[in-house]
């Protein structure tokens, strides 16, 4: 209820809005354009606080889409 109401995922399978190509088993991170998330590059050196999951799908293209992920 209420104005501004958001599904928020706390653990499971969800979807995801990405940006670029991601391969699964890629660990996903905040991306600079708001609401989509993007492919950590060094994901040896994230913190786990800007992990928001780990993609268990893939996309080939690099325009924004959707991915299934692993919160």
């Amino acid at each position: 209820e209420g104005e501004h109401v958001v599904a928020v995922a706390l653990r499971g399978r969800v979807p995801c809005k990405v940006i670029g190509n991601v391969n699964k088993g890629d660990v996903l991170i905040a991306s600079d354009t708001p609401g989509y998330a993007m492919v950590g590059a060094m994901a040896h050196t994230l913190s786990p606080l800007q992990i928001i999951g780990r993609a268990i799908g893939t996309k080939t293209e690099a325009a924004p889409g959707i991915v299934e992920i692993v919160v």
